[in-house]
């Protein structure tokens, strides 16, 4: 869990629980978050913006993961 913590400023519960509170689609969230980069490494906070672009990119990978497993298993309904 530390590591986690160093890597997102989070732990990875609270990664699970932002998606699951996210209101719109997820490549939406992850651009939040990238804004939430530039806005506080505007302010010279590049540890917090670094944290923020690691939560972007595990935004995007778990968007990546769900739309192959789709993939996976529509093609696995075709072949059946």
């Amino acid at each position: 869990m530390e590591n986690e913590i160093k890597m997102y400023g989070c732990t990875k519960a609270d990664l699970i629980e932002m998606l699951e509170d996210s209101i719109g689609s997820y490549e939406m969230l992850a651009m939040g978050i990238m804004s939430d980069a530039q806005h506080v490494m505007a302010h010279g906070d590049t540890e917090t913006a670094r944290q923020f672009i690691n939560k972007a990119k595990w935004v995007l990978q778990q968007t990546m993961k769900a739309k192959f497993i789709d993939t996976v298993l529509r093609l696995d309904e075709k072949a059946a």
